[in-house]
């Protein structure tokens, strides 16, 4: 409603126009004119004409640009004047009745341009920062005029709707990575963990759980608080895993100690049956100390339980151990007489003990003889003993180990050797196959043949193969033969040819180390075979050819000439009352030599030694028994080839016994002459063997022979370089071992 004022007042409370009053409170009468009152300045634009008297009726009003005049309906008509100033402001007088000037409300204040923009772009990003979705967040800012707001302004609007956008799919992805940890947070169950499949699926669920926490790219939206409060889930969860793991662990060891209590408790207790007790204990306090997320009440039952195994354990060792030593007795009292000087050769007597490869004679005419088979001649027998591939001989001081062993067919008897060796440098395979006058080639390859020949161009006969156009012997080669998909390891391979395939059968395999195919015709019916051999298999006599895949490959080298062996054997009766037979051999493969006497100065051996040994005491002494390895070192002195306190010297130590514990031994190999021929010994009073600090008096003997290793007859020129014998050595009535040695040197002697 507008305000009303007395045209009396100050018209500055109306905005600024001023009247004046049509009457008033003197003594005039009525119909006398009030006498002219000058007022406040009227603004432009008052509505009242200059310099003219303006009547107003009673009860009507007049309108102007700044409010409303009206004269009041109970009095006289209001006459007013509007008088001009010379500041052009203007004063109103007013006679007649009492007007009343209602100003009208003051007009809104007319914006400027600038302020237009702003509210423009105010009201604009206002929207942009409430918008919770993007479109919502780029609605907002596509439906700005960017005519009614400045350059600046709308570059303002771009990046406020880019940092909107950039919070909104912050939120978002921080809301679907919470929803992930909490998602993997609740697929762990702790709530029953009694089974392993239970244990296991609640630490799967803690590793994927554990996983997502350490991946930056799933967490990276995720507050360092809330990734705290997951972590701490994952400390806890895994407790409780832990625990329940470490209940289950402790279990089953105990269930496990139980059994092998049950055992050791039975028969006589063995040194397996211990050493499975004790492993079985070892893993109860391993789960014991390991038990950290449990209460001492729970793991004190399982310690007690240990404490009483820890008793009845010591209780079998030491009943094991005297049973042992017992055993010992007995094994060292029958082996000591049964250690035997080597003999140099063959002697076929009662007090024969020799031992050689077989030769290549023996191979032929006996069908259980092999090549590379140890020949044993005991006085009573000559047996042949065969590698035994499946039992591994470690290498001693650069020397091939291997194991050889004989056994009668339904007899408890045994021979058994450790052979150790040393080889000249492997030789390269040639390549397959070629013509046969092409040197470079192993084989020659079949030519002129039918197509539908047994054996076809490019082929070779694998049972006769051709080198050189001389067709090689029959069955010599089984080791060369070799299928991709047989494994077997004894007996007979059949091959069948399907009755409407091809006349060949197709067998894929090797031949001497190169791939390829085999095909056999069948002599008669429509299948073949191959029989396992001792190294390879031995083909029926069907037709067999075999295709290499490429004829330029080459085939398997061949190790480098044998140049020297030794080692020991060992003879077990089925008689328990019988003692057992021992000795030791050497073998020299590098060829007679002569010469040695021509040479000069010295040259130091170095090498292995190997044999059996026995300590028997009835009194207390000691009482043991086994095989033993060793260091064995020669000093050769050649200048002194004639003296046979000068010439050579040697000593076997660094003894490791049957039971590979280290013994402290060394036995003397006194000095001897150098035959020009490289032999070397001393038959009487040979040795002295020292145990300890304790020397026995000196006995038995030994022997040696020098061998050139890269020549394999002739005069020496320099230090032979390997040497291997044999020795016996007796610890006066208590002890005797019998070894051999192999030795090589550096050394370049030259003769003068």
């Amino acid at each position: 409603m507008k305000a009303r004022t007395s045209l009396w007042a100050s018209l500055a409370i109306a905005a600024s126009v001023g009247l004046a009053g049509c009457g008033g409170s003197s003594n005039n009468t009525p119909n006398d004119p009030a006498p002219p009152k000058t007022h406040d300045p009227l603004p432009a634009g008052h509505g009242l004409t200059e310099g003219r008297d303006s009547t107003i009726k009673a009860g009507e009003s007049l309108e102007t640009p700044t409010g409303t005049v009206a004269c009041p309906e109970d009095g006289m008509d209001c006459m007013i004047k509007v008088v001009k100033e010379i500041n052009g402001s203007f004063t109103a007088t007013s006679t007649g009745g009492e007007a009343a000037f209602t100003a009208n409300p003051a007009p809104p204040p007319t914006k400027t341009v600038a302020e237009m923009q702003m509210e423009a772009y105010e009201a604009a990003k206002a929207t942009i920062e409430a918008a919770t979705t993007e479109a919502a967040a780029q609605a907002a800012y596509d439906d700005v005029d960017q005519t009614t707001i400045t350059g600046e302004q709308a570059a303002d609007l771009a990046t406020a709707l880019s940092t909107r956008i950039g919070e909104i799919q912050r939120l978002a992805k921080e809301e679907n990575q919470k929803g992930a940890l909490m998602s993997a947070h609740g697929l762990i169950d702790t709530s029953a963990l009694t089974t392993p499949a239970q244990v296991q699926a609640a630490q799967n669920a803690i590793d994927a759980l554990e996983a997502l926490l350490d991946d930056p790219d799933s967490v990276d939206a995720v507050s360092s608080a809330d990734r705290a409060t997951y972590r701490g889930h994952v400390t806890t969860a895994q407790s409780a895993v832990d625990a329940a793991t470490q209940r289950m662990t402790l279990a089953d060891t105990a269930k496990t100690l139980d059994a092998a209590l049950v055992a050791l408790s039975g028969a006589t207790a063995t040194q397996s049956l211990i050493e499975t007790a004790n492993r079985a204990l070892t893993a109860l306090n391993n789960a014991i100390s390991g038990a950290d997320e449990l209460t001492t009440s729970e793991t004190a039952p399982y310690s007690d339980k240990a404490s009483n195994a820890q008793r009845q354990i010591t209780n079998a060792e030491n009943a094991h151990a005297n049973a042992n030593a017992a055993q010992l007795k007995a094994n060292a009292a029958r082996l000591i007489n049964g250690i035997k000087e080597p003999s140099d050769a063959d002697n076929d007597n009662a007090d024969t003990r020799f031992a050689r490869y077989a030769t290549s004679g023996e191979v032929t005419s006996d069908a259980d003889v092999s090549t590379g088979d140890i020949r044993v001649s005991n006085g009573t027998n000559d047996v042949y003993l065969s590698e035994d591939k499946k039992t591994k001989v470690d290498d001693h001081y650069g020397w091939n180990g291997k194991r050889y062993t004989h056994s009668e067919p339904n007899e408890e008897a045994m021979y058994e050797s450790h052979v150790y060796s040393t080889r000249g440098p492997a030789v390269e395979g040639k390549k397959f196959g070629g013509t046969d006058s092409a040197t470079e080639y192993a084989y020659d390859l079949e030519q002129g043949q039918a197509d539908d020949a047994a054996i076809r161009n490019g082929e070779i006969n694998a049972r006769t193969p051709d080198r050189d156009g001389t067709a090689l012997e029959a069955g010599v080669h089984a080791a060369k033969v070799s299928f991709t998909n047989v494994d077997r390891t004894t007996g007979t391979e059949v091959f069948k040819r399907e009755t409407d395939g091809p006349t060949r059968i197709v067998i894929p395999g090797s031949y001497d180390g190169v791939s390829g195919t085999y095909y056999c015709t069948p002599a008669t019916g429509n299948q073949c075979s191959a029989t396992v051999a001792a190294s390879g298999f031995t083909l029926s006599t069907d037709m067999w050819a075999f295709d290499p895949a490429n004829p330029e490959n080459k085939v398997k080298g061949s190790q480098g000439a044998l140049y020297a062996s030794y080692g020991w054997w060992f003879y077990t009766p089925a008689d328990d009352e019988d003692s057992y037979d021992a000795s030791a051999f050497a073998i020299d493969e590098g060829g007679t030599i002569s010469g040695i006497d021509s040479l000069e100065g010295k040259a130091t051996y170095n090498g292995g030694a190997a044999g059996k040994y026995a300590l028997s005491s009835d009194t207390g002494g000691t009482n043991d028994a086994g095989h033993f390895t060793a260091r064995a070192t020669l000093q050769a002195n050649f200048s002194e080839n004639d003296d046979a306190d000068e010439a050579v010297t040697g000593t076997i130590d660094q003894f490791v016994g049957a039971d590979g514990k280290s013994r402290n031994w060394k036995v003397e190999l006194k000095a001897s002459a150098i035959s020009d021929a490289g032999a070397m010994g001393a038959a009487t009073a040979g040795t002295i063997w020292t145990i300890g600090s304790t020397a026995a008096d000196a006995g038995g003997e030994w022997t040696g022979q020098f061998t050139q290793k890269d020549a394999t007859t002739g005069s020496v020129v320099h230090a032979p370089k390997v040497a291997t014998g044999t020795f016996l050595s007796t610890f006066n009535n208590d002890g005797r071992m019998v070894g051999a040695f192999g030795v090589t040197t550096k050394d370049t002697t030259t003769s003068p």
